[in-house]
């Protein structure tokens, strides 16, 4: 389970709910290029040029984007990111123009312009959280660039496109050079896309950690799906495995330490199962749950596991199924996540 939370947020910060936020992203990919992996809290990138996007539930004119990123090689005219809009055209993109340099361009149409200049940045050595905020405006467009929450590079003015232009998709891609014969790897995690700052807000990841109040599956115990990170390469394959249809598993997880306890707004659960189904099985969906510690249960909508080859979904819970209301640190602790199968 990922668990959103914002407190000492900056004076710039809104706060968010579900009905203003474009996308919460923990760890399931929607479009996947290439050699990428998805070990549950980055998104490892290996092989050169490599990469993987994620869909934005709306296109948007004014968002902000945080990510972690580390990588083992660096150089010039790498593309780390790319945003595009609806129609899959480039708009955006975040280049490296040298070993420890990079800044962010516009495609005007015609040819890349360049509108934040050069700022320190080598992802080989200083891996780092990013926070983007983008505004496309034909009056008012901002571009604002924090590194470890520090502002690094910024541009205002009249020439981001029109308010009418929209991203809609971000593409993450490997850092590389050239020399096909080298293997190069970029981590990217707790990738998050709001429509308000992200500068305040955190990500935590808890992990099953006991047996729980449902046990639906034919084989398997939480002690098989606890991991943080898989190991790669050999991913061991442990695993629940459900055949009945409305079968359901759930378990506790670890908490959050208790300097979490005040001060802090949780923003969302994410709970993000690896799944697969067997080839022909008459169990092909999977809904990701939480239960509360009141025994309410809330499902997901039914999601397509895919076929022989483990993938994630995901699903957000923005609010307590037992209160409607946002959730709390101690309510949050002391939920269960699950999943449930159906045909």
């Amino acid at each position: 389970m990922t668990i959103y939370l914002v407190g000492n947020a900056p004076a710039d910060f809104d706060s968010p709910d579900s009905s203003n936020t474009i996308h919460f992203f923990a760890s399931s990919v929607s479009t996947t290029t290439g050699s990428s992996t998805n070990d549950g809290v980055g998104m490892a990138v290996r092989g050169t040029p490599n990469g993987f996007a994620i869909d934005f539930s709306q296109d948007s004119s004014e968002f902000w984007l945080t990510y972690f990123v580390k990588a083992d090689w660096s150089q010039a005219n790498n593309t780390p990111l790319t945003f595009k809009g609806s129609d899959g055209t480039d708009i955006l993109r975040f280049r490296q123009t040298a070993s420890s340099s990079s800044q962010i361009d516009l495609w005007d149409g015609s040819a890349w312009i360049n509108v934040v200049s050069t700022f320190t940045f080598n992802p080989a050595t200083d891996p780092s959280r990013f926070d983007l905020k983008f505004k496309m405006h034909d009056t008012a467009g901002v571009i604002e660039v924090y590194k470890d929450n520090v502002l690094v590079g910024s541009y205002s003015g009249d020439t981001l496109r029109t308010s009418s232009t929209t991203v809609s998709r971000v593409a993450l891609n490997n850092y590389y050079t050239s020399q096909s014969a080298y293997v190069f790897q970029a981590i990217y995690s707790q990738i998050l896309a709001m429509d308000t700052s992200t500068r305040g807000v955190i990500v935590k990841q808890l992990e099953p950690s006991a047996a729980g109040n449902y046990s639906g599956q034919d084989s398997g115990v939480y002690t098989d799906i606890d991991e943080v990170i898989p190991t790669y390469p050999a991913v061991d394959q442990d695993k629940l495995v459900f055949s009945v249809a409305d079968a359901k598993a759930s378990f506790p997880t670890g908490s959050l330490p208790s300097s979490y306890d005040t001060g802090w707004q949780v923003i969302s659960l994410v709970v993000s199962p690896r799944v697969a189904r067997g080839i022909g099985s008459s169990v092909s969906t999977v809904a990701p749950m939480v239960r509360t510690a009141t025994g309410v249960d809330a499902f997901a909508s039914p999601q397509t596991a895919p076929e022989t080859t483990f993938n994630n979904r995901f699903a957000e819970f923005t609010v307590n199924p037992d209160t409607g209301s946002a959730w709390t640190v101690p309510q949050a602790n002391s939920a269960q996540i699950g999943v449930k199968v159906a045909t």
